[in-house]
């Protein structure tokens, strides 16, 4: 069994991810342990290494999200001195000429029926 430095692990890493294979494919291919490349996968991640140069190929580069540095910040709430007044939540649905205009509170059996009157296909 091969000793690698730490400098090794990190390059086999970084050639797992920019290849696109999974780690049990990626270690036989190389002979090495999956569980082991697995590790140092794992233990490169939670020091926030960064491994992947999210090439064409890549799994990053295909879809899945990179890994983001996030930070925590305490966020202070202070209430306004004026209240807040919100503007009544209206819904305008225009049907050829005709504005139908629902509010908070409609009824969908209601509209449902306007809606059949005007022509439009509603579904049950």
């Amino acid at each position: 069994m091969k000793s690698r430095s730490r400098a090794q692990w990190l390059e086999l890493v970084k050639a797992l991810d920019e290849s696109g294979a999974r780690t049990s494919e990626f270690a036989a291919e190389r002979g090495l342990n999956p569980r082991t490349l697995g590790w140092w996968r794992s233990l490169f991640r939670r020091e926030g290494v960064a491994i992947s140069r999210a090439t064409s190929g890549s799994r990053r580069a295909r879809g899945r999200l990179p890994r983001a540095n996030v930070r925590v910040v305490r966020v202070a709430v202070t209430p306004s001195p004026e209240p807040l007044v919100m503007p009544e939540a209206r819904l305008t649905l225009e049907v050829g000429s005709v504005r139908v205009v629902v509010t908070r509170g409609f009824e969908r059996a209601t509209l449902a029926s306007v809606l059949r009157v005007l022509g439009v296909e509603v579904a049950r």
